[in-house]
Parts: structure tokens; C-alpha cells; sequence
């Protein structure tokens, strides 16, 4: 049992987690089947993620005790046709009220005495712990390089970022395109409006161009608001084509505003550069992309410029 818990104690790979979870409990009480099963988000139905033994003709018997669980957010046990069965909630970090998993396990004949009864519910809260745990360390994680106000990679993730997409070139031979953007007269917004309009704004460009991106894309808040874009394997001409789409989704905008009647429109000025072809590393690719986004505003604001 010690070992078992320092095992989930230091594993953070949720699926390997959970995998130990419901081998042990079986192992543990002598069940002949067990199984784990979560829900991602809330309210989504519970879906098996680890499975130990065979379940044939024991399912019914672990549906009702997980049943039981769902209902009631605590332990169960149920014995249906000689089959016996055992369940324990699980509560991720951001549901806490809700029951985000249920460890069950089962077998025919003979009933769980009270001493594999305590034994499982111990197991099963000790990987309901470690998952906690689990969980934490994820959002810690996502919190150490994520934009608080925007949801958007930070400064620091977005470096590294380049500096590994930059690398990749070199070795490759592969384009790397670079959109930086600056939201045109955002002080004026601030000072008319109040910071907490300028905040609506940053997180409604924020969500257009992370909309915008696709997966391997690393849209990113450059610092205040001037936000960026990574963009792996994509030449000049396709950063030009993602900032123009970006440009005119912005430009469409209309924003209630936070006191009294009327909306807010506002544009944006982009600057983009490729590697190789603007620059020749991570440093230069930047100042390239800065450069022609200055262009682009001295040109007259609400306009994309490639760099030279």
C-alpha cells in the first residue's frame, strides 16, 4: 500500500496514473475486473480510459455502483445476480463539486468482505489525490506560460516557440513566418473608455487570432497590446495571406461598450516576415517583423506590410 502510493504520488502522466489505479484496486481486493472512467469537461457523459481484466457478465453489477456514485458523490457497492461490485468517486481540480471519474471494480461469487471494502475505498482516494495533484501541476504549468488576460502563450512561451521553429528551419530547410500586430490608437481607447473597455478589446482580437491559427501555430501577447503569431512551414506570402484575414475580421469588429449605448470599432497594423528570406535568426526575424509593422503604421494605420 506504501508503494503504491508513492508510485501516485510522483507519477504525472495522468493516463499511465490511471492505468496503475485500476490494476492495483483489482490486484488489491481480488476482483476479477475493473475499470476507470472520466468525464473531460463538465457535464460530459463518463467515458472508460483504463480497463483491468474481463468485465463479461459483470458489467451490469458496475454500472449500478457507478450509477450510485454519480447520484450521490459517494462510495457504493452492489451485488446483482452473485455479482458483486465496488465503485469511488473521482473529482478533478476544476470540478471539485462534481464527480469527474468513477474507479469500479467486480466479481462473481463472492462478496467484498469489509476489510477489501476499506482496502479499495483507501486506493481509490489515493489515487483521487494523486490525480488532484495531477491536475494542479497541469495548471501550473499552463499558467507559467499563458497570457492571464488574453489566453494566449506569454512572452517567454512565444520565444521559445521561435527559438525552436528557427532551429527547425535551419535543420529542415523549412520557411517560418512571423505576423506581429499592434491594435491601432489602443491608448486612446484606454483613456476614453477606461482600461477595463481595452481589456474587451485585447481578449476579442486575442480570440480572432487564435481563431485564426491552427494547431501548430503559436499565437502569442507580444507585450501590452502587440500580439504575435508563429507560424511553422508558412512562406511571406502566407503570413500576408493569415494577417490579412485576421486584419479584416478586427476591422469588422463592433463592441458594446461598458457604459452607456453605442459600439466601439477598432483596426490593427501588421508587420510580416519569413525566415530564411527576412532574416537569418531568431533576433533578426523579430526586428524584420517589428520593422515593417512601424511601416505599416506610419503608412496609415489598418494595413499589413511584409517586410523588405
Amino acid at each position: 500500500m506504501r508503494r503504491t502510493g508513492e508510485t501516485f504520488a510522483s507519477n504525472l502522466d495522468r493516463d499511465a496514473l490511471l492505468e496503475i489505479v485500476v490494476r492495483t484496486a483489482v490486484d488489491g481486493v481480488e476482483a476479477e475486473a475493473g475499470r476507470v472512467s472520466v468525464r473531460e469537461a463538465e457535464h460530459e457523459p463518463l467515458r472508460p480510459v483504463a480497463t483491468q481484466g474481463t468485465s463479461d457478465g459483470l458489467d451490469r453489477a458496475m454500472d449500478a455502483a457507478e450509477a450510485q456514485v454519480l447520484a450521490g458523490g459517494r462510495p457504493s457497492q452492489v451485488t446483482i445476480d452473485g455479482v458483486g461490485a465496488l465503485a469511488h468517486p473521482l473529482r478533478a481540480d476544476e470540478m471539485p463539486h462534481e464527480v469527474s471519474g468513477v474507479v469500479s471494480v467486480a466479481r462473481h461469487g463472492r462478496p467484498f468482505t469489509e476489510t477489501e471494502r476499506d482496502l479499495f475505498h483507501y486506493l481509490a482516494g489515493q489515487a483521487a489525490v494523486s490525480i488532484e495533484n495531477v491536475d494542479l501541476h497541469r495548471t501550473v504549468e499552463r499558467q507559467a506560460v499563458t497570457d492571464e488576460l488574453t489566453g494566449l502563450s506569454n512572452r517567454r512561451k512565444f520565444e521559445e516557440t521561435m527559438q525552436a521553429e528557427v532551429e527547425r528551419s535551419r535543420r529542415f530547410g523549412q520557411p517560418v513566418g512571423l505576423v506581429m500586430l499592434d491594435i491601432d490608437d489602443f491608448k486612446l481607447v484606454n483613456d476614453t473608455y477606461g482600461h477595463t473597455q481595452g481589456d474587451v478589446v485585447l481578449r476579442h482580437v486575442a480570440r480572432i487570432l487564435r481563431n485564426s491559427s491552427r494547431e501548430v501555430d503559436e499565437p502569442a501577447r507580444y507585450g501590452g497590446e502587440e500580439l504575435a503569431v508563429v507560424l511553422p512551414g508558412t512562406d511571406l506570402e502566407g503570413a500576408y495571406y493569415v494577417a490579412e484575414r485576421v486584419r479584416t475580421e478586427i476591422e469588422a469588429l463592433e463592441l458594446p461598450l461598458d457604459e452607456g449605448p453605442g459600439t466601439l470599432r477598432i483596426t490593427a497594423s501588421f508587420g510580416v516576415a519569413t525566415l530564411p528570406g527576412s532574416a537569418f535568426d531568431m533576433g533578426s526575424l523579430v526586428e524584420a517583423a517589428d520593422d515593417a509593422l512601424y511601416r505599416a503604421k506610419r503608412a496609415g494605420k489598418n494595413r499589413t506590410v511584409r517586410a523588405e
